[in-house]
C-alpha cells in the first residue's frame, strides 16, 4: 500500500511538472528532484548532419539545481543553488524556454545539432534557430523532411500532419484495442521520427503492457516523457543525475510473467558524489559533516580574526568544492592609539595581539598599564594610561637636624642636603635626589647624640678621661685593676645615641678553669664566679685524704687539692667446720689472713667441710664494698644427717657454688678448682676467654641493603659468625634473599642452607600473544623469563600486528619503570587501500584510506575490457588483503596460483618482472632459483609472513620482505625483493643503525621521528628546510625531499612522505652522486651543471628546476669527450634546442656537452634528459613560470632594500632611529612563491628597569635615561665598596644594558696577627667599623695603640702595637708608700719605697725593673723604729 501511495505521488508530481513546463516555466524538468537550468555537457558529442554544425570551441556548462518536489527530495536541505554565470560565447547561454539535455538525447539515441540562441548563430542562412525538444535550441533547416515511411500498426492507423520538421504522426487503434506506446511521433531536426512505433493491444482483463516504469531517487530513464505505456520486451536504461554515482544494475525490462506483464529491474541506487574533506584554513575552522554533492560547509575564524571571502562552500556535481578559492582569516585591526598628554604611544602594528607601549616625557611618570594589547573585539585591552608630573614631596623632618634646598622644589632631578646639629653624628646619606619613581634616592639620615665617659670603680676607661664626650658608635675599652675584671667579660662598650649599650663596671675575677682533679677522683663545680665552691669526690674503693671543698677567690681556687687513697677489706674471720674461698683470676682458693690487699668488688665464697653444710639462714658468700664485706655476717656450718648420700648426689648433679652479689643475690660459680678444670675440658663450654673457635663461618659482607640480626648466639659470643649462631637477614626494598625462610645457621664452618645474600630483584617477561621481547644484544627472551636489574628489553609484534602500549621495558628493582603501569599488546594491523589501475572502490572508499582488520571492501573495474581478479569483495586480514590483492585484469589474461598461494600469470606479454606493489609475480617452471639474499644488518626476513632463517634456495617468483625493527629510531623501513630467473629484483635499503627485534610489527598510531642523517638530501616542512638532526612530527605531517643539487645527485625514494601510524609512508629517500662525484666514471649517470643569464633559476622543494620567463639557461652534461658524444632528449616538441660541446672561453670543451634554452617561455617546460654513450642517463624537469612573492608589507619605521618580488631576490631590512628589528633581517623569495620568513617589524628600543635585572639588593641605581645611549649610575652604602665594571652602564642598541653590571661587596679587613707575647680580643669577621683590642701576656706591656678599627677602605687604622717585656706592679708595704703605681713598668724603671712616721724601712728602698721582667729585690717592709 505504501508503495502505491508513493507511486501516485510521483505520477501527480510529474503531471504537475509537465504543466509547469507547458506553461513556460524557467526550465524543463527531467526525472525527479532537479531542473536543468543551463544547457549542455562538455563531454557530450555535438554536431548534426552537416559539417558546418560542428564547433570545437563550444563551451558547455551544466548546473543542476533542486526544485520543490513536494517533500521527495528532503535530503538536499543544504543544496547549493549557483548564481547565473557569464559566458564568453553568447550562444552557450542556456535557454529557459527550451533547455538542452544532451545526456538524455544520447541515451535516447539522438544526435543534437549545433547550439544557438538566435538565427545569427547558425552558419548557414538556410538554417533557423528552433527548439528541437530535448536537444534545445538548435540550428535546423525548416524544410528538412523525415523520409522514413511510417506504416499503420496492426489493428490501428497513423495520420501524418506532414513530413517537415515539427510535423506529427498521430497513432490510433481500432475499437477494442488500446494503444501501447506514444500517441504521436515528431519529425526531428536530424530527419528521423521521434520515439518508436506504438502497438495496438487487445483490451483484455489482464493487461498486456507495462505502465509507468519504476522510479529511482535521483535518476531518470531514456523513455520519452510523454510515453506512459510500454510493450513487452521494452528495455529502459536508467542514468543518475549529474553529481551522483550509479551503484548497481541500472536497467529495467518489461516482461510477461505468469500471465501478467510487469517491470523487472532496475536494481541500483544513486549515491551522491563526495568532494572529500574540505581544506582547513589558517586561524579558522569549518563546520559541516556532509561532504557529498549538494552539501555545504561553513568557515569560521578564531577569535581575533576576520573572514575574507565567502564563508560557505558547496560540493558540486563534479566532486569539487565551490567557490574554488578558500576564504582567509586576517587579523582584526584596532584603531590607531592616541598619544597621552605629556607622553607618546609606541607601536609597530595595530593588528590582533599587537602591543602598544606608552612612554612619558622627562619629568613625568606613567599611571596605568605600560602596554596594551589589541583584542579580538578590535579594541585595545585595558584602560588608556596617562602621564603625571613626578614630585617626590617633602622627605620629612630630621630630629636633631635640618634639610637644605627644599625651597628649590621637589620635582624630578631636584637635590637636597641633609644636615645634623653640632656634636651630632649623621648615620645615612648626606644628600638625596628625586628619582623617576617619585621617591627620594635616599631616606633622611639619623642625627645621633654623643655619650659621656663614665667613672668606673676599680677600673679605668682606656685612652679617654672620665666625663669627656665620645661620638655615637664609638667603642671604648675598660681595664680593671688586679684581681678584678670587666663584668660579664665585656671589656668593650659602645655609645648608642647618648647611652651606653652596657654599663661598664669591674667585678672580682672569675676562675678560668676547674680545680685539678685528684687521681681516682673527680671535681664537681657548678659555677666559676668569685666565691663559688667546688666539691672533690673519689671513686668506689677509694677514700678522700684532705679537704673535700675548695673556693674560687679572685680567680684562684683556695687550698691544695686532696688525694684519693685505695682502701682494702680485712680478713672476715674463720668458720667452724668450714673455710673461706677468695675468687681470683683462675678460680677460687683458700683465703688466709696474710692476704692483706683485697680490693673493692672482690668476692669470697663460704664452703663447709665434708659432712657439713651451710646454714640456710647464712649467706653463701660476700663482696668487698668500700673496705667492708657485704653482707658482713658469717654463716655457720652445721652437720648433715646423711652426709654420704647427700654428698654423692651433690657430686653427681654437678652442683655449682653460688657467689653472692652485693645485696645478697646469688650468682653462678665453681665449687673447687677440680670442678673448674673439668668444665673447661668440655668443648661446648665457654669460659669467657678471648680464644678463637675452631669452627667459624665465612664472614658476611656489610651492605647497605641488608640488615642482619642475631636470633641465637653461637658458641663464641664474641664472634658473630661462630658455629651455632642463627642469623635473621632482612633485605631492603628492591632486593630479595637467596634463602627461603629468612634465617641461616652456621654449622661446622658452613652456612646452612647456603651463604645468605641480598640479590637485586629481576623482572619477569610478560606472556603477550603475537609478540616478542629482545635484549640489546639480539637475545630473544621467552615469556616468563627474567631480565636483571637496569636491563632494557624491546617489545614488538609479529607481522600483521601493531603495538598498543609501551615499546621499551626497563627493569628497575623488580619493576618496569617506564611503562607507567601499562601493558603492551599486539592487535591486528589495518590495511591501506592501494590504487587500482582501471578500477575504483565502491561504497565511498578510495585509495589511500586505511581500513580496520576484518573490514570488507568491494571494487569495480571501470574499463569494459577489464574484470576483477576475483568476483567477490576483499577482506583486510592482518595487514593484507584476502583472498587476493585488488586487481583489474584484461579478459584475455589467464591467472594461476603459484606454490606459495599467490596469483601469477601463466602467460606473460611485455612489461617488467615485478608489477606495482610487488603483488603479482611471474611463474615459469623453467626459470632458475635464487640463492639466499644478502642479510641486511638490523632487519628481519619474512617469506609468506613467516620468519625465514637458514633457507638457502628460493624458487623463481619468491618474494622476500625485509623489515627493520622498531627501536629508539622510529624512521622504520620495509621493502621487498623478488626472485626473477636466478637474480633478485628490487633495490636493497638499510635500517640506519636501529635496534632490531625479530618478529616486531608496525608501531602504534603516534607521531613520527624524522632523522636528518642522509647525506646530500634536503627535506622541507611547510616550505622550510629541516636543519635539526632529529625532529618529532605529529600524525598527518607531510615532508618533501630533494637532493642538495638536482644536477649532481640522483634522487631515489618518495618525494612526499606522510606521517601515518607512527611511520613515514613511501620509500625513504636517498641521494647518490653522479659522474662528477665519482671521478667521471663511465658506469655512472652524467652530472648536469646549470648556468643562467638574464633571469633567476631555482630548485623547488620537490626537485624541479624553476626558470623565470626570459631567462637563458645552459645545461651542461659532463662526459669525457674522447669516449663519445652524449645525447640530449626533450619530452616535448615545442622547439629545437641548440646543443654541442661548449666553446665558451673558460669552459672545458672536452667535458661539457651543452644544451641551451634561450629566453625561456612557458612552453619550454618539460623533462630534459642527457644520455651517455654507455646508455646511462640523468633527467631534469624544468618548469618555466613567473614566480613572484607577495608585496612587502609596509610597516612603520621599516626600511626595505628593494621592492622587487621576483623569485630569488633578497630583501634586506633595517629600522629608523636605531630601533630594534624584530624578525629576520633578510628575506629570500622562494621558488614556491613564498618569502623565506615573515616580514619583520621595528620596535622602539628601551632598556629595561635595571633594578629588575640585578640581584644585588644593596647596589644603588640611579637611571638617567632608558633610551639608547642613556646611562645608569651605581653606588654602594657605607661599609660596602663597588666591584666590577665601573660606576655606570650604558643602554645599548640591542635594548640591553652594557654588561657586566657592578656589584657591592662588604668591606672586610685582613685578619690581624697576634702580637708576639700577646693576644687579640674582639671582632670575628673584621667588617668595616669593627674594633679589635691588643693584650700582652703577663710580664709584657703594650707599646703603641692598643685598639685598631677596620676602616671603609679595608685597611686597619694605625699600626699594630707590640708587647715588650715589663715588670708587674710589685705591690706595697704596710705603713709605707711607693713612688708610682702602674700595671706594668718598663725595663730599667726604678720605684722607691718610703715608710710612715714612726716606722723604718727594712730592705732596699729602690727596686729596679730588670731585663727579664723581674724586680731587683723584694719589696721592703716597714717596722717600728727602735728607740735608742
Amino acid at each position: 500500500m505504501s508503495r502505491f501511495v508513493i507511486l501516485m505521488a510521483v505520477i501527480l508530481h510529474v503531471l504537475y511538472a509537465k504543466d509547469e513546463t507547458d506553461a513556460g516555466g524557467d526550465g524543463q524538468k527531467f526525472g525527479y528532484g532537479f531542473t536543468y537550468v543551463r544547457g549542455g555537457n562538455a563531454d557530450s558529442p555535438i554536431g548534426g548532419g552537416d559539417a558546418d554544425d560542428e564547433d570545437e570551441n563550444d563551451q558547455d556548462d551544466v548546473f543542476i539545481r533542486p526544485w520543490n518536489d513536494g517533500g521527495l527530495n528532503l535530503f538536499l536541505a543544504q543544496s547549493y543553488i549557483p548564481e547565473r554565470k557569464s559566458y564568453k560565447n553568447p550562444r552557450n547561454v542556456p535557454s529557459d524556454s527550451c533547455p538542452r539535455d544532451e545526456d538524455l538525447a544520447q541515451a535516447q539515441g539522438r544526435t543534437c545539432l549545433r547550439k544557438c540562441l538566435a538565427d545569427e548563430d547558425c552558419r548557414s542562412p538556410r538554417k533557423k534557430c528552433l527548439c528541437d525538444g530535448i536537444c534545445g535550441l538548435s540550428c535546423i533547416k525548416p524544410d528538412r523532411e523525415c523520409h522514413d515511411e511510417l506504416g499503420n500498426p496492426d489493428k490501428g492507423s497513423v495520420i501524418l500532419t506532414g513530413r517537415l520538421f515539427g510535423d506529427r504522426a498521430i497513432y490510433t487503434c481500432e475499437e477494442g484495442y488500446r494503444l501501447v506506446g506514444v500517441e504521436f511521433r515528431l519529425c526531428q531536426a536530424d530527419g528521423s521520427w521521434s520515439a518508436t512505433e506504438p502497438a495496438c493491444h487487445k483490451n483484455v482483463q489482464s493487461s498486456g503492457y507495462c505502465d509507468e516504469p519504476p522510479i529511482v531517487p535521483n535518476a531518470r530513464h531514456n523513455a520519452p516523457q510523454e510515453q506512459n505505456s510500454f510493450a513487452p520486451d521494452t528495455e529502459l536504461q536508467y542514468q543518475c543525475y549529474l553529481g551522483y554515482n550509479t551503484l548497481g544494475f541500472a536497467r529495467a525490462r518489461c516482461l510477461q510473467y505468469n500471465q501478467t506483464v510487469k517491470w523487472f529491474g532496475p536494481d541500483f541506487k544513486c549515491e551522491a558524489r563526495s568532494c572529500g574533506e574540505p581544506t582547513d584554513i589558517t586561524n579558522g575552522r569549518h563546520e559541516g559533516e556532509c561532504h557529498a554533492f549538494g552539501c555545504r560547509v561553513t568557515y569560521y575564524c578564531t577569535a581575533g580574526f576576520d573572514l575574507v571571502g565567502r564563508a560557505n562552500r558547496y560540493c558540486q556535481a563534479d566532486g569539487t568544492w565551490t567557490p574554488g578559492e578558500l576564504p582567509i582569516c586576517v587579523p582584526v585591526q584596532c584603531p590607531i592609539p592616541s598619544d597621552p598628554d605629556l607622553g607618546k604611544a609606541i607601536f609597530s602594528s595595530t593588528s590582533y595581539n599587537s602591543i602598544v607601549s606608552y612612554e612619558c616625557l622627562y619629568g613625568n611618570s606613567l599611571v596605568g598599564q605600560p602596554t596594551r594589547r589589541c583584542g579580538p573585539d578590535k579594541r585595545w585591552m585595558g584602560e588608556e594610561p596617562f602621564c603625571r608630573e613626578i614630585n617626590c614631596g617633602s622627605p620629612g623632618m630630621i630630629p636633631n637636624g635640618w634639610i637644605e634646598n627644599l625651597h628649590l622644589g621637589t620635582s624630578l632631578g631636584t637635590s637636597i642636603i641633609y644636615r645634623c646639629n653640632k656634636n651630632m653624628k649623621r648615620i645615612g646619606a648626606s644628600s638625596a635626589t628625586c628619582e623617576k619613581s617619585g621617591r627620594w634616592s635616599y631616606n633622611p639620615p639619623q642625627c645621633l647624640s654623643s655619650c659621656v665617659v663614665p667613672m668606673v670603680e676599680r677600673g679605668v676607661v682606656r685612652n679617654v678621661s672620665a666625663g669627656s664626650m665620645v661620638a655615637h658608635g664609638e667603642n671604648l675599652t675598660l681595664e680593671c685593676i688586679d684581681l678584678y675584671e670587666p663584668a660579664h667579660g665585656l671589656a668593650t662598650f659602645t655609645c648608642n645615641n647618648g647611652t651606653w649599650n652596657v654599663i661598664p663596671r669591674c667585678e672580682p675575677a672569675r676562675c678560668k678553669s676547674l680545680p685539678r682533679r685528684p687521681r681516682h677522683g673527680m671535681v664537681i663545680a657548678p659555677r666559676m664566679e668569685h666565691g663559688s665552691r667546688a666539691l672533690y669526690k673519689c671513686k668506689d674503693g677509694f677514700q678522700l685524704a684532705g679537704s673535700n671543698v675548695t673556693e674560687c677567690n679572685y680567680g684562684n681556687w683556695s687550698g691544695l687539692p686532696p688525694t684519693c687513697q685505695e682502701i682494702y677489706c680485712p680478713f672476715p674471720g674463720y668458720i667452724a667446720n668450714g673455710k673461706v674461698m677468695l675468687m681470683g683470676n683462675m678460680g677460687y682458693y683458700d683465703y688466709r689472713p696474710y692476704v692483706k690487699k683485697v680490693t673493692n668488688n672482690r668476692q669470697i665464697m663460704y664452703e663447709c667441710d665434708r659432712g657439713y653444710k651451710l646454714d640456710d639462714d647464712g649467706p653463701p658468700g660476700a663482696t668487698c664494698v668500700a673496705g667492708r664485706w657485704s653482707p658482713k655476717q658469717l654463716p655457720r656450718c652445721v652437720a648433715e644427717q646423711h652426709s654420704r648420700g647427700r654428698w654423692a648426689r651433690s657430686i653427681k648433679s654437678g652442683r655449682t657454688p653460688v657467689a653472692i652479689r652485693p645485696g645478697g643475690k646469688k650468682s653462678s660459680g665453681k665449687s673447687t678448682r677440680r670442678k673448674q678444670g673439668t668444665r673447661r675440658n668440655d668443648p661446648d663450654y665457654d669460659d669467657g676467654q678471648q680464644h678463637e673457635s675452631r669452627d667459624t663461618c665465612m664472614p658476611l659482607a656489610v651492605e647497605a641493603h641488608a640488615t642482619v640480626q642475631i636470633v641465637t648466639p653461637g658458641k663464641n659470643a664474641s664472634d658473630m659468625f661462630s658455629t651455632g649462631v642463627v642469623l635473621s637477614i632482612t633485605c631492603a626494598e628492591g632486593y630479595r634473599l637467596n634463602v627461603g625462610n629468612r634465617t641461616v645457621r652456621c654449622k661446622r664452618g658452613i652456612w646452612k642452607p647456603e651463604r645468605p645474600a641480598c640479590l637485586l630483584i629481576p623482572c619477569t617477561i610478560p606472556d603477550i600473544e603475537n609478540s616478542a621481547f629482545q635484549l640489546s644484544d639480539s637475545t630473544i627472551l621467552p615469556p616468563n623469563s627474567e631480565i636483571p636489574h637496569n636491563e632494557t628489553a624491546l617489545f614488538g609484534c609479529n607481522p600483521g600486528y601493531v603495538i598498543q602500549g609501551p615499546e621499551v621495558y626497563r627493569c628497575w628493582f623488580g619493576e618496569y619503570i617506564n611503562t607507567h603501569g601499562q601493558t603492551s599488546e599486539c592487535v591486528p594491523g589495518p590495511c591501506e587501500l592501494p590504487r587500482i589501475s582501471y578500477g575504483e572502490y565502491t561504497a565511498g572508499y578510495r585509495a589511500g584510506l586505511t581500513v580496520a582488520n576484518g573490514s570488507t571492501v568491494d571494487y569495480t573495474c571501470s574499463e569494459p575490457n577489464y574484470v576483477k581478479i576475483n568476483p567477490g569483495p576483499i577482506q583486510c586480514r592482518l595487514g593484507e588483503f584476502i583472498p587476493d590483492f585488488p586487481i583489474c585484469r584484461t579478459r584475455s589474461d589467464r591467472f594461476g596460483v603459484d606454490d606459495f598461494g599467490r596469483i601469477a600469470w601463466q602467460e606473460f606479454k611485455g612489461g617488467g618482472d615485478i608489477t606495482e606493489g610487488g603483488i603479482m609475480v611471474l611463474m615459469d617452471r623453467d626459470k632458475r632459483n635464487c640463492s639466499e639474499p644478502h642479510r641486511v644488518h638490523g632487519s628481519l626476513v619474512f617469506r609468506d609472513g613467516e620468519p625465514k632463517e637458514g633457507e638457502k634456495k628460493f624458487p623463481h617468483g619468491s618474494q622476500v620482505t625485509f623489515q627493520c625493527v622498531s627501536g629508539l629510531n622510529k624512521d622504520r623501513t620495509t621493502w621487498q625483493i623478488v626472485c626473477s630467473d636466478g637474480s633478485w629484483n628490487g633495490r636493497p635499503l638499510n635500517c640506519d643503525g636501529e635496534v632490531f627485534v625479530e618478529g616486531l610489527g608496525q608501531p602504534s598510531n603516534k607521531s613520527c621521528i624524522f632523522r636528518n642523517n642522509e647525506a646530500n638530501l634536503m627535506t622541507f616542512y611547510e616550505d622550510q628546510q629541516i636543519t635539526e638532526d632529529v625532529v618529532e612530527f605529529p600524525p598527518g605531517t607531510e615532508l618533501i625531499s630533494r637532493c642538495y643539487d638536482i644536477g649532481k645527485f640522483a634522487f631515489t625514494g618518495s618525494v612526499r612522505r606522510r606521517c601515518s601510524r607512527g611511520d613515514w609512508t613511501g620509500m625513504k629517500p636517498a641521494c647518490f652522486g653522479l659522474s662528477q662525484e665519482n671521478d667521471y666514471a663511465l658506469e655512472k649517470p652524467p652530472t648536469i651543471l646549470f648556468r643562467h643569464q638574464l633571469g633567476p633559476i631555482a630548485q623547488s622543494n620537490d626537485g624541479r628546476l624553476i626558470v623565470y620567463p626570459g631567462t637563458i639557461v645552459h645545461m651542461e652534461c659532463l662526459w669525457i669527450r674522447r669516449f663519445g658524444t652524449p645525447k640530449w632528449e626533450v619530452s616535448h616538441q615545442y622547439r629545437k634546442y641548440p646543443e654541442g660541446w661548449t666553446e665558451e672561453e673558460g669552459r672545458d670543451k672536452t667535458l661539457e656537452y651543452r644544451l641551451s634554452i634561450f629566453h625561456a617561455q612557458k612552453d619550454d617546460s618539460g623533462t630534459f634528459t642527457c644520455t651517455t654513450p654507455t646508455r646511462h642517463q640523468h633527467s631534469v624537469e624544468i618548469i618555466v613560470h613567473p614566480v613572484h612573492c607577495p608585496a612587502i608589507v609596509e610597516r612603520k619605521g621599516l626600511v626595505a632594500s628593494t621592492k622587487n618580488t621576483k623569485m630569488g631576490v633578497k630583501v634586506h631590512f633595517s629600522c629608523h632611529n636605531s630601533n630594534s628589528l624584530i624578525g629576520a633581517p633578510e628575506l629570500t623569495c622562494l621558488p614556491s612563491g613564498s618569502w623565506s620568513s615573515p616580514t619583520p617589524f621595528c620596535e622602539s628600543v628601551l632598556c629595561p628597569d635595571i633594578t629588575n635585572i640585578t640581584n644585588d639588593r644593596i647596589l644603588r641605581v640611579s637611571i638617567v635615561s632608558r633610551e639608547v645611549g642613556g646611562r645608569a649610575l651605581f653606588s654602594c652604602p657605607p661599609g660596602f665598596t663597588i666591584r666590577g665594571a665601573g660606576t655606570e652602564s650604558v643602554c645599548q642598541s640591542t635594548g640591553e644594558w652594557a654588561q657586566p653590571l657592578p656589584r657591592c661587596e662588604e668591606v672586610v679587613c685582613e685578619p690581624p696577627t697576634n702580637p708576639e707575647n700577646g693576644y687579640i680580643q674582639g671582632g670575628s669577621t673584621y667588617k668595616a667599623g669593627e674594633v679589635v683590642q691588643f693584650h700582652c701576656h703577663r710580664g709584657f706591656m703594650v707599646e703603641g695603640q692598643p685598639i685598631a678599627v677596620c676602616q671603609d677602605n679595608g685597611k686597619w687604622s694605625g699600626t699594630f702595637p707590640k708587647c715588650l717585656p715589663a715588670c708587674p706592679y710589685p705591690g706595697t708595704t704596710i705603713g709605707g708608700t711607693i713612688s708610682m703605681v702602674k700595671f706594668y713598668y718598663p725595663i730599667g724603671e726604678t720605684v722607691t719605697f718610703d715608710c710612715s712616721t714612726g716606722l723604718v724601712l727594712q730592705g732596699s728602698p729602690n727596686l729596679h725593673c730588670q731585663k727579664g721582667g723581674k724586680w731587683s729585690s723584694a719589696v721592703p717592709t716597714c717596722i717600728p723604729a727602735q728607740n735608742n
